[in-house]
């Protein structure tokens, strides 16, 4: 038997432009992703043969093949003509329904331990596998900051932020990603992040500048299903942020500073009211 570990980083959304609809009824996507330090842990046993299991403690998981971790490895192993015995377990600790890619980031954990174990794919493989997996996955298996574009695959380098400290806040209430796109396709306008000057800031290191820019557009739809996201949302922004955001389909929120102290201050108004908050950096290894 041979154990890995590896890291499953959570991902926030800088920017998020919604858009051409597809024939199919999915929508291409614009975005500024970025991992931090908030994080799984995924350790993966491998033998030679055997079934397969999984496991999993902190937050709940599905502890089947429903669980994204698992499908990574079936589509891992799909044309591979082989099926070793595998061991999962996930330390989860990035909240589910969120917005925040735990499921993904899990997935392409999986993915970059059976690739580094086997060897069978090369980059451009391995990003198809990952879109088979679902659209985050590409850019968790990448991780760091990257613009993504396209349904997920298209990634382009981004300078990631340095010595960002962010504040992650969870409303109780989960957000249906597919009645999101409905809304949104029935808007007559929808808010544009401005991708390149988020970009050009981010090369700059110009943090306050990023904070300014930051824009999803999910966001006016998500807060008027959802109620909950607005009042965090202006709870956030009434603190000393550089700015906040709804990220993904929600329903996670977040927001920017320029130290960690701001954000361990400004988390402990969330904490009282018994909601789950994260102080994350920009940095993974933190």
């Amino acid at each position: 038997m041979i154990s890995y570990r590896e890291a499953a980083s959570a991902k926030l959304n800088l920017s998020l432009n919604v858009l051409e609809r597809l024939p199919d009824g999915y929508h291409t996507l614009e975005s500024v992703m970025h991992t931090v330090s908030l994080h799984d842990d995924v350790d993966l046993a491998i033998t030679e043969e055997g079934d397969w299991q999984i496991r999993g403690e902190g937050l709940p998981i599905p502890l089947n093949e429903t669980n994204l971790a698992w499908k990574a490895a079936e589509i891992y192993f799909r044309d591979s003509g082989f099926r070793p015995g595998l061991r999962i377990h996930i330390h989860k600790r990035i909240p589910s329904q969120a917005g925040l890619g735990g499921g993904s980031a899990d997935a392409a954990a999986v993915f970059r331990i059976l690739n580094r174990h086997y060897g069978l794919y090369d980059e451009a493989q391995m990003i198809e596998k990952a879109m088979q997996a679902g659209s985050d996955v590409p850019f968790c298996l990448a991780g760091g900051a990257k613009l993504v574009r396209g349904r997920g695959e298209i990634l382009s380098d981004v300078p990631p932020l340095q010595q960002a400290s962010f504040l992650i806040v969870k409303p109780f209430c989960a957000c249906s990603t597919a009645a999101l796109f409905r809304a949104i396709d029935e808007e007559p306008e929808r808010p544009a992040a401005d991708t390149q000057a988020l970009c050009d800031a981010m090369k700059r290191g110009a943090l306050r500048d990023v904070g300014a820019l930051l824009r999803n557009a999910f966001e006016p739809v998500a807060c008027r299903l959802y109620p909950e996201i607005a009042e965090v949302l202006d709870q956030l922004r009434s603190s000393n942020c550089l700015g906040a955001i709804l990220t993904g389909s929600g329903s996670a929120c977040y927001s920017l500073y320029e130290n960690a102290l701001e954000a361990q201050m400004a988390a402990k108004i969330f904490q009282e009211k018994g909601l789950q908050c994260f102080c994350a950096s920009s940095n993974e290894t933190d």
